[in-house]
């Protein structure tokens, strides 16, 4: 039976990144994250290879043209996607798979892999452009991003389930997605193979 797949997905500043670092600081579940490529510049503390696989757009376009991507979206100006190399590892194994990704993203795995199980992560306007403005998003890329949380949010109603994340409380969320994750697990034990 191929690893469950957790898509984590949500308008920016939903607070994906960092629900899916205290997720994976946990022992249970053991999940194994895909690590998402992207053209975008690192942001202060992202390490290449551990919160993102960071490319120049050519090198990027070039993954495409050979089709070693796996799923892949240009948002905000700059190219997002998981190698194929790596889900396809991630999927020889046992461990569930936790991919945060864009909406467009879920949307191409929940295509591919109609049973994983999508995580939507919302919180109030207000604080997704704070948190756009904490995290140094400025100028024509604000705006942008700002213009699009509204449509973004949309993508709530089909996802599987809907987390709110409002500011403080992070732990929480993270609460709900393991209880929910574990659910998960179980039910998929417990169901007739067919």
């Amino acid at each position: 039976m191929p690893p469950l797949i957790f898509i984590l997905t949500g308008a920016s500043g939903a607070g994906k990144t960092s629900i899916a670092r205290r997720l994976l600081q946990r022992r249970h579940p053991r999940l194994i994250k895909v690590i998402t490529s992207t053209t975008r510049l690192k942001r202060p503390g992202e390490k290449s290879g551990r919160d993102y696989r960071f490319y120049r757009s050519t090198e990027f376009k070039n993954k495409i043209a050979r089709g070693e991507l796996f799923e892949w979206a240009k948002v905000y100006g700059q190219y997002y996607g998981s190698l194929k190399t790596d889900v396809a590892r991630a999927l020889r194994g046992t461990r569930p798979i936790l991919m945060v990704v864009n909406i467009q993203g879920a949307k191409t795995i929940k295509k591919l892999h109609p049973k994983a199980v999508t995580f939507f992560i919302d919180a109030p306007l207000s604080e997704l452009k704070r948190r756009l403005l904490q995290r140094g998003t400025t100028g024509a890329e604000l705006k942008l991003r700002q213009r699009q949380l509204a449509q973004e949010k949309k993508f709530a109603a089909r996802a599987d389930y809907v987390i709110l994340n409002p500011a403080g409380q992070l732990a929480r969320a993270v609460q709900n997605i393991v209880r929910l994750m574990a659910n998960e697990s179980r039910n998929r034990l417990t169901q007739p193979k067919t």
